[in-house]
């Protein structure tokens, strides 16, 4: 088919890839059956050809899956044979051992692999990759329907198989076996091919990394295509609704947006912009809903869509449009007579027969005519800036084995970036490997339930194993489930920190995602949500760039730093977020009781301690934690040595709104964690085509450097290089530590000359100093200087757990003279915390008490529930711990007891009942921890 049209879709046919490997990268043996190809030293392909008059062919040409197969350097290798029954490929990571069987079709226990790195002298087998313990998984196509990992019908009554988050590129063996003989190709001229015309008969990957998962993703990322870099704007708040809106409404909503200082950078028109009511057409006869797909706009809603989409520009607004195109082009499209004739279809005939014309994107003439006719004329016209692609509608196309979804978002990606005159991107859902490379994802239409807020964190995280970095949820949820006002407060403080923070939901009007609907205290805590995030878009750009430079998620795994901790597997709820940040989202509402959310949170070993942003607090690294929180708390640490760059740029507009600017801002803010050095590289650019990687023609970075000692510390923002015309010519700078002592001599110099002209405040309660610059010329040399006054240490660290304690009792659903008794007794159960049911009388519920005690033991316990079938129990305990924390396996049958033992070595015991082989624990068994006699939880993993 494309053959027959090579000159059709020709702007869709021009993209990257190096599929022909060096001549001195390929060795063939077997009878010439086998063909090795060294891609670099960490990975080989391994194919069997097939055989085609007398001889063997092989596969050159591109798959979806695999770009790339020549990165232009040869690679050193040494190949051992042994009377053609064994090959040894060896190169500078690893050596491949190749034991070949007649007759087979596949590699299977032939190939076996020795990483150099590892401690093992033995070879492992290699198998096609698999669901195991050993692979962390990946993603999926979409969450619709999903309510957590369950799928669900609008009851809550599951309807089909648990959410599959299949197989990843990272596993702890240290490599990984990817299958590709069954991946459809692209042919020479860049056109979609089956795979039954491919020239071999199995074609794998493996690739050896270690323990080094980022390599993982980088070598993948070379040989499938690298994850492009994101225009600015998409990492703002975005506004989408399932809705009927008319121009008027549309325009009210955001004019309340601006009145409530709720900041939007997208605005999204679901289904409705185009005509939708066509009963006309018998859905019987033509087996599908003509209204579903349509791109003829509804003028009773939207008469003049050109002058609206300039209306939302002006607010500062990219807009997008939803498309459903698997219906094909209908008769009462205003374009269909254009499009049947340029299909060819005769007048007399097809076109009078009033039926849809079938959509093919496999077809290059439909492809062209769908892309020219239906597409680029609404960019053109009207403004529309990019579009929705809401494929829902299967996986066959007319080339056998070739998913539509895929196509779709590999040319809907290259036409957006047609004529370089942007920086392209797409909207739609995950299609497989390769999808990293047209970001951005669409996760589906999930419940409005707890469960799926919960698991959305590890979801997104585990996403990073196959270079999928950018997901959007719909935040809020799209249907079904139970609306409540703190669920959405949770739910956007996730967004916050999340790839893109998108509020949605469906047309029932009692799913409202307007904050000001509720109670104040609901609306300042989203308020407070969505205008961090537009704060946090120089530190999320500067992310997007590495993502692209380096191929490094913005959100990743806690195992990505730590591979070898097993604690790092056991928090699926919590995750890097950036290179400075770890985040662990409040996802389960609030306690009766104690009026709080609980999280746990397990933060790494570090040089001193990780401190909440927010509240500057210490936290010990190499430990786990508890954390308890309000409404309008949010669980978020920076590692010592950060520095994290956020706007502060805010702009009064008509009636006194406001809006809060995507661009590069003229005033910045730095919070800086003490206790180590470090440094941030801010890369800011034009936001047009994507610019050169140094800092040249349309970007620019600016250095930000801190030096930590005992006695000084020195911040140094150093002058901008590269491109300065895409930043303002001055800025104003707040730069606030955090974890210093207040009783610090501040001076500041401007390339080497003080300045007198700054002003500071101080903060005990955060341990924290704010020093601010005004007008500062971005080709300037900053430096801030701190230096005790007396001879005492920078420094500080406050144990804050009394006043956390009492914070707690503060807020408790509690009897006052209860709560005095415990404040008045804290000397005393800090030592001696089993004393606390004597002390309150026994009044305190369950949940209050396991809070108090967490607090004054420093033990806790924790299912991560939220990342079934890998869900974990945890139990920690201090070093000088004054409660026995007793731990066993308990029976939901009959309530018996095994004990579990702690390791003399080990606070910390990290449990799985996934009946690894071995285990023996019966699966309705669950964990018991008890707190000497005081308290007993029993933690259940399979909670819904």
């Amino acid at each position: 088919m494309a053959s027959s049209h090579p000159t059709l879709c020709s702007w869709l046919r021009n993209f990257s890839r190096n599929s022909i490997a060096l001549k001195e990268s390929i060795f063939i043996c077997n009878q010439g059956s086998t063909r090795f190809t060294v891609i670099n030293d960490y990975v080989v392909r391994c194919e069997m050809g097939k055989r085609i008059d007398h001889r063997y062919a092989f596969e050159d040409r591109s798959s979806f899956a695999f770009l790339n197969r020549n990165s232009g350097k040869k690679v050193s290798f040494q190949v051992q044979t042994i009377e053609e029954e064994q090959v040894f490929l060896e190169t500078e990571f690893f050596t491949l051992w190749y034991k070949p069987q007649r007759d087979c079709k596949d590699f299977q226990d032939q190939l076996f692999v020795k990483l150099k790195s590892s401690e093992s002298a033995d070879f492992l087998s290699c198998p096609v990759e698999q669901q195991s313990d050993h692979n962390l998984g990946g993603t999926c196509r979409t969450l619709d329907e999903a309510s957590g990992w369950k799928v669900c019908n609008w009851k809550g009554e599951s309807i089909a198989l648990d959410v599959d988050l299949g197989i990843g590129m990272v596993s702890k063996k240290g490599f990984v076996v990817m299958d590709d003989s069954t991946t459809p190709l692209f042919d020479e001229n860049g056109w979609p091919l089956s795979s039954s015309q491919r020239n071999n008969i199995c074609d794998i990957y493996i690739f050896c990394y270690g323990s080094n998962y980022r390599k993982a993703l980088q070598l993948f990322c070379q040989v499938s295509g690298r994850v492009p870099l994101i225009p600015r704007y998409i990492l703002g708040n975005w506004w989408s609704r399932y809705w009927r809106y008319s121009e008027d409404e549309l325009k009210v909503l955001i004019q309340l947006f601006e009145k409530y200082r709720l900041p939007f950078s997208v605005c999204i028109l679901d289904m409705d912009w185009h005509i939708v009511d066509c009963e006309v057409y018998d859905f019987q006869v033509f087996g599908c809903h003509p209204g579903w797909t349509g791109y003829t706009w509804n003028r009773e809603l939207f008469p003049n869509p050109a002058a609206l989409i300039d209306w939302l520009h002006k607010k500062g607004l990219r807009v997008a449009l939803n498309l459903h195109p698997a219906d094909g082009v209908w008769p009462h499209e205003e374009v269909y007579q254009n499009f049947a004739m340029a299909m060819g279809l005769s007048e007399n005939n097809e076109i009078r027969k009033s039926r849809p014309i079938p959509f093919d994107i496999t077809d290059p003439l439909f492809t062209e005519n769908y892309f020219r006719l239906l597409h680029h004329t609404q960019e053109e016209e009207n403004g529309v800036d990019f579009w929705w692609i809401d494929w829902q509608q299967g996986t066959k196309t007319s080339l056998e084995g070739v998913d539509p979804l895929f196509v779709l978002n590999h040319f809907h990606y290259l036409d957006h970036g047609r004529g370089g005159r942007r920086r392209p991107f797409i909207f739609s859902r995950f299609p497989g490997l390769g999808g990293q490379r047209y970001p951005i994802g669409f996760s589906g239409d999930t419940h409005v339930t707890w469960n799926s807020l919960a698991f959305q964190p590890y979801f997104t995280a585990t996403a990073a194993n196959v270079g999928y970095f950018y997901w959007s949820h719909d935040i809020g949820g799209h249907f079904a489930g139970i609306e409540e006002p703190q669920l959405l407060v949770r739910w956007i403080q996730f967004g916050l920190y999340s790839p893109i923070l998108r509020l949605h939901s469906n047309k029932n009007p009692y799913h409202s995602r307007h904050p000001w609907m509720y109670d104040a205290d609901i609306l300042q805590a989203c308020q407070s949500a969505m205008q961090q995030r537009h704060s946090f878009i120089p530190y999320l750009y500067t992310m997007a760039w590495r993502a692209t430079q380096d191929c490094i998620a913005l959100i990743e795994p806690m195992y990505y730093t730590h591979p070898n901790d097993d604690n790092a597997y056991a928090c699926p709820g919590q995750y890097w977020f950036g290179s400075k940040l770890i985040v662990a989202p409040f996802v389960e509402r609030t306690d009766f009781y104690t009026r709080h959310s609980r999280q746990v949170v397990w933060l790494p070993p570090s040089v001193a301690p990780w401190r909440n942003i927010y509240t500057g607090e210490a936290f010990e690294g190499n430990r786990w934690h508890v954390i308890y929180g309000r409404l309008e708390d949010i669980p978020v640490w920076g590692i010592p040595g950060a520095i994290i760059p956020l706007s502060r740029d805010e702009e009064i507009i008509e009636n006194g709104s406001y809006r809060f600017p995507i661009n590069n801002p003229r005033r910045l803010e730095l919070v800086v964690i003490g206790g180590d050095s470090g440094s941030f590289q801010l890369l800011e650019d034009d936001g047009r085509v994507e610019p050169l990687v140094e800092y040249e023609g349309g970007a620019c970075m600016t250095l930000l450097e801190l030096k930590w000692e005992e006695h000084r510390l020195e911040m140094n923002i150093a002058k901008v290089q590269g491109d300065i015309t895409v930043v303002p010519n001055q800025r104003d700078w707040k730069v606030t530590f955090l974890g210093v002592s207040t009783c610090l001599q501040v001076k500041v110099y401007s390339n080497g000359s003080p300045i007198s002209s700054f002003s500071q405040t101080v903060n005990e309660q955060k341990e924290s100093i704010s020093v601010f610059l005004e007008n500062i010329p971005v080709q300037g040399h900053i430096q801030i200087m701190m230096e005790p006054i007396t001879n005492n240490p920078i420094y500080s660290i406050r144990n804050r757990r009394e006043e956390k304690i009492r914070q707690l009792l503060f807020w408790f659903h509690l009897n006052t003279v209860a709560k005095e008794r415990i404040d008045n007794a804290l000397g005393i159960l800090t030592k001696e915390p089993y004393r606390l049911d004597e002390i309150s009388e026994h009044m305190l519920s369950s949940s209050q008490k396991r809070a108090l005690l967490e607090y004054l033991t420093c033990c806790g316990c924790h299912c991560a529930w939220n990342a079934r079938p890998h869900a974990p129990f945890i139990v920690w305990k201090a070093d000088n711990n004054h409660l026995d924390c007793n731990v066993y396996w308990y029976s939901r049958m009959d309530g018996e007891k095994r004990q579990i033992k702690w390791d003399e070595n080990k606070n910390e015991m990290i449990l799985w009942k996934h009946h690894k082989k071995g285990d023996n624990i019966p699966s309705n068994w669950n964990l018991c921890v008890e707190y000497g006699n005081m308290l007993s939880l029993v933690l259940d993993n399979d909670k819904v």
